[in-house]
This record gives C-alpha cells, sequence and structure tokens, in this order.
C-alpha cells in the first residue's frame, strides 16, 4: 500500500488562492481542499500506473 500525493498541485493551489486573496479579496478555503489524495494497493494499482503513464499522477 501507498498513499499518493500531488505536491504539485498542493503548492500550486496554495499559491493561486492566496493570490486570489490579495488581488481580488475572493474567501479564503477554510475547509480542507483535496487535491486527489488516494491509497494505492492491489486493487487499483494498474489504474494508478496508468495515470502515472499519461502525467496524470
Amino acid at each position: 500500500m501507498a498513499i499518493l500525493q500531488l505536491p504539485y498541485l498542493q503548492g500550486f493551489l496554495s499559491t493561486s488562492m492566496l493570490l486570489s486573496n490579495l488581488k481580488f479579496c475572493t474567501e479564503r478555503a477554510i475547509k480542507p481542499v483535496l487535491t486527489g489524495p488516494a491509497i494505492v494497493d492491489a486493487s487499483n494499482v494498474e489504474t494508478s500506473i496508468e495515470g502515472v503513464k499519461l502525467g496524470a499522477r
């Protein structure tokens, strides 16, 4: 088992939300913003590998 994380999205979303708040006075997110965390195990490892090949994971 492994936990799949998307660090690019974690950094991109936090930066873009901060810029939007500063520049346009948008509301800040107060609830978790999930960027696709997932548990990869034997039942879905092939799908995860296909996503990696496509550049989506």
